[in-house]
């Protein structure tokens, strides 16, 4: 069970820009498989850069390799460097384990 996540824009204006945030297993699965997350601050502060909850738990459909959350980030004018913040897996029901695994998501600024 790994975990990945990407890069976006971070935007201006009213509304939230989407940041993907994948899980994948190494082969479908013929149950569903839980994966617990938390999202931890890098440089990027939870509710000034991004928000949404801090944790999570994503199901991956059984027969699927994967499934994809998104983490909403904040759109600003303020002229900053890029920023990240980490998304780390708490837990996984079978059929893989995957706790511990983590990925950096990074906000790329516009302004």
């Amino acid at each position: 069970l790994s975990v990945s996540a990407g890069s976006v824009t971070e935007g201006t204006g009213p509304g939230e820009t989407l940041l993907p945030v994948t899980f994948t297993l190494s082969a479908p699965s013929g149950q569903p498989a839980a994966v617990s997350y938390a999202v931890a601050p890098g440089t990027a502060a939870a509710g000034d850069d991004y928000g949404g909850d801090a944790t999570g738990v994503a199901v991956i459909p059984a027969g699927a390799t994967s499934v994809t959350v998104y983490v909403p980030v904040v759109r600003d004018a303020v002229p900053e460097a890029d920023e990240t913040f980490t998304v780390r897996i708490t837990a996984a029901s079978e059929p893989e384990p995957g706790a511990g695994a983590e990925a950096t998501a990074t906000i790329l600024n516009d302004d």
